[in-house]
């Protein structure tokens, strides 16, 4: 029998483990600290992505075996104060911790973040594509990222929302893209409701750029994004 090339070159699919999400209001926490759990049921060889949202302060510090992949420095026009999105990884080793713990330099910032948990990924080259761009610097209730075509078929999309509220109505996002599954959202506790972070991710079949990407908030906020394409094994 002769194989089809097509079926040759199939990659098996990541697929979604668990996410958690944490807040910290300005003013509170050891030295700017903000300590994320570990996503429940991670194990060895599983791949975590940590989104981080600050505004007021750059971020300064980070746990043992991450590796930063997206640092935007175009996002700081926000609410006329300085706004820090990052984006870590880690790939889970045989003893892990409970949580996770990032620094800003300065305590009085708020700061949100969110880790989510992925199985069954390529770990010689998991990443195909990272790219991030500024979705809004003025306010809006529809927020679109636009991904770009794979290199390759069959991988994980994954979408990341970073959002600034404008006004005084506490931030809420209202719907999600249609193409996309909900993975987790954290709108901030009582200090830091002005802050939020939207991970949703899709699987794509096919290398073609799939089209606007559109979260919806049911009031005007600021906002960017961040695009993950993540190779299976």
């Amino acid at each position: 029998m002769i194989t089809s090339p097509v079926a040759a070159m199939t990659r098996s699919l990541p697929s979604f483990v668990a996410a958690t999400k944490a807040a910290q209001n300005g003013g509170e926490g050891a030295s700017g600290d903000i300590t994320i759990n570990k996503p429940s049921g991670v194990a060895e060889g599983d791949l975590m992505v940590a989104f981080l949202h600050s505004r007021g302060s750059d971020w300064v510090g980070n746990p043992s075996g991450w590796t930063k992949k997206l640092d935007p420095s175009d996002w700081n026009s926000w609410e006329g104060s300085s706004v820090e999105a990052e984006c870590w990884y880690k790939v889970a080793g045989s003893s892990e911790g409970s949580d996770y713990t990032w620094t800003v330099s300065s305590d009085s910032a708020d700061r949100i973040g969110v880790i989510v948990a992925y199985r069954n990924v390529d770990k010689g080259t998991i990443f195909d594509a990272a790219s991030s761009e500024e979705i809004s610097s003025i306010a809006t209730t529809n927020h679109t990222l636009s991904p770009a075509a794979l290199t390759d078929p069959n991988q994980l999309l994954v979408g990341a929302w970073f959002l600034n509220r404008d006004g005084t109505d506490a931030l809420e996002v209202s719907g999600g893209p249609s193409e996309m599954d909900e993975r987790i959202i954290e709108e901030g506790s009582t200090g830091t409701r002005d802050m939020g972070i939207a991970v949703y991710d899709e699987i794509r079949r096919v290398r073609t750029a799939p089209g606007n990407r559109t979260l919806t908030t049911s009031s005007g906020a600021r906002s960017g994004g961040m695009v993950l394409s993540i190779y299976g094994p």
